[in-house]
């Protein structure tokens, strides 16, 4: 899921259905209360997943899907068209341990979504045909990354730590640590009030060969950046995080405005290519950079605002 492609205007209704999916799935771990902030949050899904029968497989093959390119994931059910049987979940096993546990949460997801149809191993099968339309893929890729946000960070908690922590980006990232900071950063444009500017920067090297490769960009108020030209702008925080490669914030100048911005860094991430860039069947390692940052101005609104939670009524005689 990429925010550019995003409606905004339409997402919303996206959002309510992810949230009603996400609880329904906590009510089958027994956990209404459920986030990614408590330590026993995967101890809940794997036991899930062994009470179902269904195996976690890491695996060094790269899976390829018609004309779509690498899966990261994939998940094969002993049945076909029945999901109560069991399986396999299949990994591929370069990337990191956050990014693992994120796509073991999305097969997850799809395992207890029943709108979800089933793709099978059967090439005449016709549900695959209808599986594998442009337009079923994308909704169901959409409809999957957001009921795994919401699973792994509810909405209400979410914005109250967002409230609570006065915007401070280094803190959630800090709260929501087993979660890949680009994930983290990606959940909050979705829910952002204050028209953010976001960037998803790949650097990679490639037969000695350096470029960069911007994979998602978006601001809601149409602003444009241009990314290239402020990664080679020493007075902005992408420079420095580039240049020093990890994690800072602070203030941006860029073209005599200021912004306060947050950008991380992870080093040697592995990556496929999209296949605008290159249809070879390989992933590779790189750098990956993701930036969020707010006009100054607007920033200093969000840091004065005092947040309190809602206390609920008390009910009865005493």
């Amino acid at each position: 899921m990429r925010l550019k492609d995003i409606d905004f205007k339409k997402i919303q209704n996206d959002l309510l259905e992810a949230k009603k999916q996400a609880d329904i799935i906590r009510k089958s771990l027994k956990s209404p209360k459920l986030s990614v902030k408590s330590k026993k949050f995967y101890s809940y899904i794997f036991n899930r997943l062994n009470k179902l029968n269904f195996k976690i497989i890491f695996t060094n093959k790269i899976i390829n899907v018609s004309n779509y390119g690498h899966l990261p994931s994939l998940t094969i059910f002993k049945e076909q068209h029945n999901k109560k049987g069991g399986g396999c979940i299949y990994i591929y096993d370069k990337y990191s341990v956050s990014r693992k546990r994120e796509l073991l949460l999305r097969e997850f997801v799809c395992i207890h979504d029943e709108f979800k149809p089933i793709w099978t191993t059967d090439n005449n099968d016709l549900n695959n045909g209808y599986i594998l339309t442009k337009t079923v893929m994308e909704a169901i890729e959409l409809r999957t990354e957001l009921v795994t946000l919401e699973l792994m960070m509810p909405t209400e908690e979410f914005q109250n730590d967002l409230f609570h922590y006065s915007y401070d980006i280094n803190k959630i990232i800090k709260i929501y640590k087993t979660v890949i900071p680009s994930t983290i950063i990606k959940w909050i444009m979705i829910h952002d009030y204050f028209n953010a500017h976001y960037a998803l920067i790949l650097f990679i090297k490639n037969e000695e060969k350096e470029f960069n490769l911007i994979i998602d960009e978006y601001c809601r108020d149409n602003n444009a950046f241009d990314m290239m030209n402020i990664l080679s702008n020493e007075n902005s925080i992408a420079f420095k995080t580039r240049k020093e490669k990890e994690a800072k914030s602070g203030v941006s100048i860029i073209e005599n405005k200021y912004y306060q911005c947050f950008c991380f860094y992870e080093k040697v991430v592995q990556q496929p290519l999209p296949l605008s860039v290159s249809r070879e069947e390989v992933v590779l390692p790189c750098d990956e950079m993701t930036v969020i940052g707010w006009s100054k101005e607007v920033f200093d609104i969000i840091k004065e605002l005092e947040f309190k939670k809602e206390k609920k009524e008390k009910v009865g005689f005493n």
